[in-house]
C-alpha cells in the first residue's frame, strides 16, 4: 500500500531558494513538421553561472526537470504528457522560462527553484508516495557481458563509428549508436521507448560502446505488458518488418537481457497544476 511521504506546496513544503527574477512566455505546441521545415526550434536548456533559459518545454517536461526523476515517477492528471515520446506529439502548449539566480545560488539548485516557480505561477500542489511498480530489470545473461569499454576522447580504432551519439532510421529499422553510455543511461533510453521503468541490475560501472537496432513497428507498439509477461517476447520474430531487428536481440548481442519485475519507487503525485501560468 502506498504511503504518503511529504506534501508539496509553499505552505506545506518550504522551498529555501527561488529564482531572483523569472519570466514565463507561452509558446505554441511543438509541431514536428514545422521543426523539420526549420520553422520551429527544438526545446533548449541552457544554464550558465547566474542565468537559466529553459525554452520550448511542455508542462510535463518542466515537472521532470523540477523533480529530477524518471517520467514514470511522476503521477499526473489525466491528459498531461509526462514521457518524452508523448511530449513530442501531445499538442500541449510549451513555455520559455528565462530566470536569474539569486546571489550565492548554484546551478545545482535550479530544480528546487523550478519547483518553487511551478508552485507560484502554475499553482502546483504535490505530495510524495512510495509505490510498488511493474518494472523491467536490465540484467546480465548467463554467458556474461559482451560490452566494449568506451574509448577515451580522441582515441582511434573505436568499434562504434563516430564520435557523437546518433539515431538513424533506415527503411523500417531504427539504428542507435552510443559511443559512450553508462548502464544507467541505457536504462533511461530504454524507459523512454518501452513506456515502463527500466532499472539497472547489471552491476556494471563505467561507460560502454553501444549499438542498438529495433524496428519502427516495435518502437510504435511497445507498451506496458501484463504483470509476469516474459520480456523475451521483445526478441522479434519472422514476421517483424524490421528484418528481425529488435531491442531484445540487440541486448542479447551485448550479453544483456530484460526481465519483468516489481520494484518500489518514490513517486511525485501531482494533486493540482494549472495549464497556463499567472501573468509575469
Amino acid at each position: 500500500m502506498a504511503s504518503a511521504l511529504a506534501a508539496g506546496s509553499l505552505s506545506a513544503q518550504k522551498t529555501t531558494v527561488a529564482f531572483e527574477v523569472a519570466a514565463i512566455t507561452v509558446r505554441e505546441p511543438l509541431d514536428l513538421a514545422r521543426v523539420r521545415a526549420g520553422q520551429q526550434s527544438l526545446p533548449e536548456d541552457q544554464r550558465r553561472q547566474d542565468r537559466v533559459e529553459i525554452l520550448g518545454f511542455s508542462l510535463g517536461a518542466l515537472l521532470g526537470k523540477a523533480f529530477t526523476v524518471r517520467p514514470d515517477q511522476i503521477s499526473g492528471p489525466k491528459g498531461l504528457a509526462l514521457d518524452p515520446v508523448s511530449q513530442l506529439t501531445s499538442g500541449e502548449a510549451t513555455f520559455d522560462i528565462r530566470a536569474t539566480l539569486p546571489p550565492g545560488a548554484t546551478l545545482d539548485q535550479v530544480p528546487e527553484m523550478l519547483q518553487a516557480l511551478l508552485v507560484e505561477r502554475f499553482k502546483l500542489r504535490f505530495h510524495r508516495e512510495r509505490r510498488n511498480q511493474s518494472s523491467i530489470a536490465l540484467m546480465l545473461r548467463n554467458d556474461g557481458p559482451k560490452l566494449l569499454k568506451a574509448e577515451p576522447a580522441g582515441a582511434t580504432g573505436a568499434v562504434v563509428p563516430g564520435t557523437r551519439p546518433s539515431v538513424q532510421v533506415s527503411g523500417s529499422v531504427v539504428h542507435i549508436v552510443q559511443p559512450s553510455m553508462t548502464m544507467e543511461g541505457l536504462t533511461g533510453l530504454l524507459t523512454t521507448f518501452m513506456k515502463r521503468p527500466v532499472i539497472n541490475r547489471t552491476g556494471l560501472a563505467g561507460a560502454y560502446q553501444l549499438v542498438l537496432d529495433f524496428s519502427v513497428t516495435e518502437a510504435a507498439a511497445l507498451s506496458p505488458l501484463p504483470a509476469g509477461a516474459p520480456q523475451n517476447d521483445l526478441a522479434g520474430g519472422a514476421g517483424d518488418p524490421g528484418g528481425g531487428a529488435s531491442i531484445g536481440t540487440s541486448l542479447a548481442r551485448l550479453g544483456l537481457r530484460l526481465e519483468d519485475v516489481t520494484s518500489a519507487a518514490d513517486v511525485v503525485v501531482i494533486d493540482h497544476i494549472e495549464k497556463l501560468p499567472t501573468p509575469n
